[in-house]
């Protein structure tokens, strides 16, 4: 048998057992065992599409090694670092930005290296209180390791988490 449907689509004729693949391979689930109790369970979970995680940590190093990804943005009205369970559905776990009541009120400004210092320290404490030791971050090309950014990852590392 064969689908008509999909012949204009592909360069080959997609046979019975392969749409059958096709279709199974859809309905796996996106995770493997319970969600852990550390990552949030607010109203509604932050997820990030799987290409996006695709592109902060490869993937078959995030199965095994490196579950939790962290994403800093910095805009120029705040600086937020953001740290992702990837092997539970992409799963907001930890947040931390300049904007938060509490790191705002010794701020003379929201978006320069001591905002992003304040943040990383900030975050250092929300991971070691669910228990993470560890985080991995990637920089994109063309990012250097200066400024805000060297500012934020120091302070992680010197409040004792690892970046992987």
């Amino acid at each position: 048998m064969v689908r008509k449907e999909l012949i204009g689509r592909s360069k080959g004729m997609v046979t019975e057992a392969r749409w059958q693949r096709l279709l199974d391979f859809r309905q796996r689930p996106q995770h493997k065992g319970p969600v852990p109790p550390h990552v949030e369970r607010r109203g509604r979970v932050v997820k990030l599409p799987p290409s996006w995680v695709d592109r902060i940590v490869p993937r078959a190093i995030t199965k095994y090694v490196k579950p939790y990804a962290m994403k800093m943005q910095f805009s120029n009205r705040s600086v937020t670092a953001e740290v992702f369970d990837t092997l539970h559905d992409n799963a907001l776990v930890v947040r931390a930005s300049s904007r938060d009541e509490e790191l705002k009120q010794g701020l003379a400004s929201l978006t320069d290296c001591a905002a992003a210092a304040k943040v990383g320290e900030a975050l250092a404490e929300r991971l070691k209180e669910k228990g993470i030791p560890g985080v991995t971050y990637f920089r994109n090309r063309g990012e250097l390791y200066h400024g805000k950014r060297k500012a934020l990852l120091d302070k992680l590392r010197e409040t004792g988490v690892k970046l992987i």
